[in-house]
């Protein structure tokens, strides 16, 4: 009966797998058939430019990202202040916000900053999220209060506990942290909607959005081809750090070892 159960279960998840990678699959056979003699990479600066943007945009954000929720989740976990709890609420309270609620307000903030339509606007958003910093804290947990004593009453300060004890220990979470936190910004559509309007900025993902708004005036293969390249980081951590990351977001919420 088991392994009838483990059969079905099996067979049920090849389907929905096939499923989910069936938009894929058609767009990677399109392009094989139709439009492999005209890459719009070569032809297209503008589409050169959007995958630039895009993969800046996407490694400096999930490298802020881990700085930064790396301390806060260090603090929320590991210090003592005040409303400590009621702030980490809201925080884990956010998270069930979608994106899109975000579009009118990061406008407004970018505006008022004067860093609309730049670089800048499409970095700091996604540098600091919530999910990122409730990602930290729980994996921060992990590490023994008594560790940090230890360090402190050798001499270590404060950066030193962080950099030399804490980050070592929470490397595996890290190292999940920056995959998701680039792939989620490499996708993301919400956010450069909201803060870039020049076409220079674009991310590949916003510029693909246009393209397919305007599918009567915009070649075929430029479509095509931006939407496998957007699927292109996806595949390629998962057929390389698929396990470092699957352990590492385990090891931050579930106490996986």
């Amino acid at each position: 009966m088991t392994r009838k159960r483990c059969t079905i279960s099996g067979a049920a998840l090849l389907v929905l797998g096939a499923l989910w990678c069936a938009p894929l699959i058609a767009v990677v056979w399109r392009i094989l058939l139709e439009h492999t003699s005209s890459v719009p990479l070569q032809s297209d600066p503008a589409m050169m430019r959007a995958l630039l943007v895009g993969v800046l945009v996407s490694c400096v954000s999930a490298v802020l990202s881990c700085a930064f929720s790396g301390m806060a989740g260090y603090a929320f976990s590991q210090k003592r202040f005040y409303c400590r709890d009621v702030l980490f609420g809201a925080l884990a309270g956010a998270m069930f916000f979608p994106p899109v609620v975000m579009m009118a307000p990061l406008f407004r903030i970018t505006a008022w900053l004067g860093i609309y339509d730049t670089l800048a606007a499409l970095i700091l958003p996604s540098s600091v999220t919530a999910f990122s910093v409730v990602f930290m804290k729980v994996a921060v947990d992990r590490v023994s209060p008594e560790t940090i004593d230890s360090a402190k009453i050798d001499g270590a300060g404060e950066v030193a506990v962080f950099t030399k004890i804490v980050i070592p220990l929470v490397r595996g979470p890290l190292l999940a942290l920056f995959a998701l936190q680039f792939l989620a910004t490499w996708g993301a559509l919400a956010v450069p909607w909201a803060v870039v309007d020049s076409p220079r900025h674009y991310t590949l993902s916003l510029r693909l959005a246009v393209a397919i708004q305007q599918l009567n005036s915009v070649p075929e293969a430029e479509v095509l081809w931006s939407a496998g390249l957007i699927a292109v980081p996806a595949l390629v951590l998962f057929a390389f750090k698929a396990r470092d990351i699957i352990r590492g977001a385990m090891g931050a919420l579930f106490r996986y070892e």
